[in-house]
């Protein structure tokens, strides 16, 4: 079982996120303020119902588009971006993006567009919308790499791992400036996927924790940083699989902040770091005594109000 699970260790890590997720081809749907047709090197396709599809072929080149309506002619221009793909490969700390980097399936290029058919000026379309005051968001994210430094009544325990989940809400109280309510868990997994494991005996520890923050956070451009508070609820086990009557287990809850820190990737895939302190901890013997927290986390904002 052990020599199984390097070999699944080992074929992860070659693995190419990119290359597995996307096809060489893609496509866009472009909307227009009023009929007009669309020509894409040698395709000429005309819009019904103001909307048209052009198929795409993967590359790092941007995309040319000439518009006609109404005996107006204009050019629009879009450029290719890495796609959220490639950016996924984060989940085999970055290896994938060695594999993908000369691939023409790293890129991709926005879902849809609006246009102007009769409007001259340049255009810029960008997946980082502005946001404002009464905006709502549900956020879904990954804490996968986290990092722990515990002292339980056992004894320091300090380790890094994978896996964990989390879920919230963002709401603008101003313009790029929003509240976050998030619960999340995590654990040190130590191989960065679901899979099997036969510890084949030792001792070993294990350590977890759940976390209820809320926080205050402003947004400039695709950064957004933020603080605020933390309730966590703490878990330490250790485990003899030579002889179980030695395992032991204590989980406590402690007080401290929360520093989350993200960069927008995508249309809403945020990567970004997230920063716990605690430092008081009732009904331990030790009751105020510095802990943390450090989690890698890949998070999906999704707008659900405007």
């Amino acid at each position: 079982m052990r020599n199984l699970n390097l070999l699944l260790i080992f074929c992860y890590f070659l693995s190419s996120c990119a290359g597995i997720m996307n096809q060489a081809n893609t496509s866009m749907t472009v909307k227009t303020t009023q009929a007009a047709t669309i020509i894409y090197k040698t395709d000429t396709l005309n819009t019904v119902k103001n909307k048209v599809k052009i198929p795409l072929e993967r590359s790092h080149r941007a995309v040319t588009l000439n518009t006609v309506s109404d005996s107006l002619e204009g050019v629009v221009t879009i450029n290719a971006h890495n796609s959220f793909a490639y950016y996924y490969n984060i989940i085999n700390l970055g290896i994938g993006m060695l594999v993908d980097r000369n691939s023409p399936k790293r890129y991709g290029y926005p879902l849809e567009i609006k246009i102007n058919p009769a409007d001259s000026t340049t255009r810029i379309y960008s997946a980082i919308k502005p946001t404002k005051k009464g905006n709502l968001f549900v956020n879904v994210s990954l804490p996968y790499v986290n990092n722990f430094y515990f002292k339980p009544d056992a004894g320091l325990k300090h380790s890094t791992g994978f896996m964990g989940i989390s879920g919230g809400l963002d709401y603008y109280y101003r313009n790029e400036r929003y509240a976050n309510l998030s619960v999340s868990t995590m654990m040190d997994f130590f191989i960065p996927f679901p899979a099997p494991v036969d510890y084949d005996g030792g001792q070993y520890d294990f350590l977890s924790t759940s976390c209820l923050s809320l926080s205050n956070n402003r947004r400039i451009k695709r950064f957004t940083y933020g603080y605020g508070l933390s309730y966590v609820r703490n878990n330490w086990r250790f485990s003899d699989y030579d002889n179980h009557e030695n395992d032991l287990e204590k989980s406590y809850n402690a007080f401290g902040l929360v520093f989350p820190m993200y960069y927008q990737l995508g249309k809403s895939f945020h990567i970004g770091m997230i920063y716990r302190p605690t430092f008081y901890r009732p009904g331990l013997e030790k009751n105020f005594n510095y802990e943390h927290t450090i989690s890698i986390d890949l998070a999906w904002k999704i707008k659900v109000k405007n």
